[in-house]
């Protein structure tokens, strides 16, 4: 569940620091969104997709670690 609640986090933070103006992520998001800098858009999308993707990696291997039952993709022939 921690590697779903990530995404949840990083909308949360766009909203908090925009809100409140605070320094961050989130405010860079907005900011580059409201200036129609493309490219920083690009860079923070690919940021925040990429640790998304690590941080659901890391919960899958703990859960394989933890659960003895989940096996790697070996077929059964």
């Amino acid at each position: 569940m921690s590697g779903l609640i990530l995404s949840y986090v990083i909308v949360g933070a766009v909203l908090v620091e925009d809100t409140f103006s605070l320094p961050g992520i989130g405010q860079l998001l907005v900011q580059s969104a409201n200036a129609k800098d493309l490219p920083m858009l690009q860079g923070v999308a690919v940021l925040v997709a990429t640790t998304i993707i690590v941080a659901n990696l890391f919960a899958d291997i703990a859960y394989m670690l933890v659960d003895p039952r989940i096996r790697l993709g070996r077929g059964t022939s």
